[in-house]
């Protein structure tokens, strides 16, 4: 009955570990990505106009409906955990998904599973994440559920998962190649069912998009592209923290060292893990690349973590597999980079003092703009949607005079001041 029970008890361990190691960081406003915050602005739209406005294309429907609730039941002036409570049970889903992926496939080492999937709970941006009100964490959760599901031949379900992952960022549905080539039988009545139920399930959230702008919703303004320096940062301290990037490249030399030029062509595997190995490489292939074209956040690369974290567990003997898997545990809580130097506190801790310093400068610009009528346009940019929040949850009053907006046009500029209609000014790191 022990040997039986242990390996359950551990579970729930990891599990109990996941989620509460969230909770103390959810307090803290719906993220420090202004995205988070437009996806509560959206979930506004919908709660009072019945009207679904994406927080930004091609949408995101699913976590943008389920703002809506937050603001349908009224959670008080504060109540952004309320999300992000959401999301850090979300995010501790996908842990459980992960560990029942490694356990299907390589059942005879429960301990690298739970160290593995305990990694996956820390990796700095993905730990992040699970604490705010970004889509990210419910998109992967998603794809890993459907994964766990055709390796257990329940092939609607991991297609309902899929559909329902696409549904939180329409980018999950790249997964879809690597599932069929080579977690799908090959059978083309099969192929065919599984594709049908997916594209069925997947289309229904952006069906209001679809309607108001047609083929347009797919439309992404990437913005330019960041120096080098910028997308090599996100690409590998803001993903993997700095002694997560240690670990990182201490594991390609393992990987290396221990396998050489047989990394390829590894024997004993069975031919269940050597499709997930294939699936891990191709999923992480196509990722890479789509980071490559558009490197705008790091949160863009969290996709190809769990399969990462996969594959090293595979190729590093186990003795050194631990201390791998401990530095990217590690490295969510010591050691970040910000503004170009080395700190001693991890990216969680500097997440969330940045977090609340952003929502009290927004309440200082709110408070200092409440009693004052002189006309006023007040050009925010990344700082509009936290302060429109907390606007509308706040119980402070702004005069109508006051008119905050992201970005304005030089002749507009021109057009009030010349005209005197209002003063026009800019809040900090605007311009």
């Amino acid at each position: 009955m022990g040997k039986h029970l242990k390996p359950q008890i551990k579970i729930l361990g990891l599990l109990v570990v996941a989620l509460f190691s969230r909770l103390p960081f959810i307090f803290a406003g719906a993220g420090s990505d202004a995205d988070a915050w437009r996806i509560l602005l959206s979930g506004h739209s919908l709660a009072t106009t019945g009207i679904y406005c994406a927080s930004r294309l091609p949408g995101y429907p699913i976590p943008e409906i389920v703002a809506s609730f937050f603001w349908i039941f009224h959670t008080g002036a504060g109540g952004y955990w309320v999300v992000n409570l959401f999301t850090a049970m979300v995010s501790t889903l996908a842990v459980y998904f992960f560990y029942k992926i490694l356990a299907a496939c390589f059942p005879d080492r429960v301990n690298v599973n739970l160290g593995a999937s305990l990694a996956l709970a820390f990796t700095p941006v993905f730990y992040i994440a699970s604490t705010t009100t970004m889509d990210y964490v419910w998109a992967i959760t998603g794809v890993l559920g459907a994964i766990y599901c055709a390796l257990n031949n329940e092939r609607a379900a991991s297609a309902v998962l899929l559909a329902l992952a696409t549904g939180c960022r329409i980018t999950s549905g790249l997964f879809l190649l690597p599932l069929i080539l080579f977690l799908l039988p090959k059978n083309r009545k099969v192929i065919i069912q599984y594709i049908g139920i997916y594209t069925a399930i997947a289309l229904l959230p952006f069906a209001p998009l679809w309607t108001q702008l047609g083929f347009g919703f797919l439309k992404y303004e990437a913005g330019g592209y960041p120096v080098i320096s910028v997308v090599l940062g996100r690409a590998f301290i803001r993903v993997w923290g700095i002694a997560g990037s240690f670990g990182l490249l201490l594991a390609l030399m393992l990987v290396i060292k221990e396998n050489g030029w047989k990394v390829f062509a590894k024997s004993g595997l069975f031919q269940r893990q050597k499709d997930v190995i294939c699936f891990s490489g191709l999923s992480i292939f196509i990722y890479v690349l789509l980071f490559i074209k558009i490197p705008l956040d790091a949160g863009y690369l969290i996709p190809v973590i769990p399969f990462t974290i996969l594959i090293l567990t595979v190729f590093i003997k186990r003795k050194s597999i631990y201390f791998v898997l401990g530095l990217f545990v590690l490295s969510s809580f010591v050691l970040d980079m910000q503004e170009q130097k080395i700190v001693i506190q991890g990216s969680i801790f500097s997440d969330h003092t940045k977090r609340k310093n952003e929502m009290e400068f927004a309440k200082e610009v709110l408070l200092s703009k409440s009693h004052d009528r002189t006309p006023e346009l007040i050009i925010c940019k990344a700082h509009l949607p936290i302060i429109s929040v907390m606007k509308l949850k706040s119980n402070i009053f702004i005069p109508p005079e006051k008119q905050f907006i992201y970005e304005i046009s030089g002749d507009v500029v021109k057009n009030y001041y010349n005209k005197g209609q209002m003063t026009i000014s800019y809040l900090r790191d605007c311009y």
